[in-house]
């Protein structure tokens, strides 16, 4: 399976948790440049690997591009890629970027499913973490997704952010599972160096409560209906991001734009000219250790199953069938499970 991923590296403001090659301050002559420039990746991108089995736009906030620009990318990626009927074609947006015009232009340009940095529905929450919208922006945004005809909506979630309690998480899932997005990422603070929260020092919720808020949010969500169907992804039945597992499942994707990745024929490259082969044997360690992010795991020998058998008797993992897969606390702590399995 091959798949097309465009980065627009634009925001409106840079979150100070951030870690993503993003900017903002930008000129209109700017997104006219990256315009052209990503146009010239896509047909190059169609010259490498001419199906685009997913299309996704992420970034940076795709949106900032303006509607014509944006949709005028997907509609030429759609021109020079073989896309099959009914592919999933995704683009992420900030609740503040787009309104009910914006989203219905997108979804007749092609787009099919969204992907919103919803992030808290606790208006002071989303202060302390720099977002520019408020919840009552997310739950509108939501709400104009569903009536511009996107069925398939995921809205994204964090959780261990500075001074949130264990209270505020249990609230914030409640009330984002009443606007009935499809698919949920749920992702833990992390402070990445280079960030301004990583400069300024801020501090995270303590590894308890991160642990206790995960802990709620695996439960709440299940009884639900959301699947808990990889390691920061939830899904009601049918709805798992087909563009996300194709890379856990280790296929093909190129990548347009300034912060693009690919990897094809055994490569891996970037739009900066990194470029390395991954050998059979990287290949195969890079397989088990994306294929255990997924509740289904990964088929396995029963030498192999041995190595973690502490993990298995413990509860972290399971092996049956011939799969070995990690379960819910098994993903908590899989950094450690995937190390102690590939030494």
């Amino acid at each position: 399976m091959s798949s097309l991923y465009v980065h627009i590296p634009f925001c409106l403001h840079k979150c100070p948790y951030c870690s993503f090659v993003s900017r903002d301050g930008f000129t209109e002559d700017d997104l006219d440049f990256e315009y052209e420039r990503i146009k010239y990746d896509i047909m190059y991108a169609a010259a490498l690997r001419p199906t685009a089995e997913t299309i996704y736009f992420g970034g940076g906030t795709p949106p900032v591009m303006g509607l014509p620009r944006l949709t005028g990318l997907v509609s030429y990626a759609l021109e020079v890629h073989n896309v099959p009927e009914g592919a999933e074609i995704t683009c992420e947006v900030n609740p503040k970027t787009v309104d009910a015009d914006f989203l219905r232009g997108m979804r007749d340009a092609g787009f099919n499913r969204l992907s919103i940095g919803v992030q808290s529905l606790d208006d002071g929450t989303l202060k302390r973490i720099g977002r520019i919208h408020d919840a009552a922006d997310a739950a509108r945004c939501v709400s104009d997704a569903h009536k511009a005809g996107f069925e398939n909506v995921s809205c994204d979630l964090m959780f261990a952010l500075p001074g949130q309690t264990l209270q505020d998480t249990e609230r914030d899932l409640k009330k984002l599972i009443a606007l009935g997005p499809k698919h949920i990422s749920v992702y833990p603070l992390s402070i990445e160096h280079g960030t301004e929260f990583y400069a300024s020092g801020v501090k995270k919720a303590d590894e308890n409560t991160e642990y206790a808020m995960y802990r709620l949010i695996c439960r709440t969500l299940a009884e639900a209906g959301y699947r808990h169907y990889e390691i920061s992804n939830y899904a009601l039945p049918g709805y798992e991001s087909a563009h996300n597992i194709n890379y856990w499942h280790g296929g093909e994707y190129i990548g347009c734009g300034e912060g693009g990745h690919s990897y094809a024929a055994g490569y891996r490259f970037n739009y900066a000219g990194y470029i390395e082969r991954i050998t059979p044997e990287a290949a195969a360690e890079e397989r088990i250790m994306l294929g255990l992010r997924l509740s289904e795991g990964i088929e396995a020998t029963p030498e192999l199953a041995g190595k973690i058998k502490k993990y298995i008797d413990l509860g972290y993992a399971g092996y049956s069938g011939g799969r070995l897969f990690l379960t819910e606390d098994g993903f908590w702590i899989s950094n450690a499970i995937i190390a102690d399995l590939l030494a």
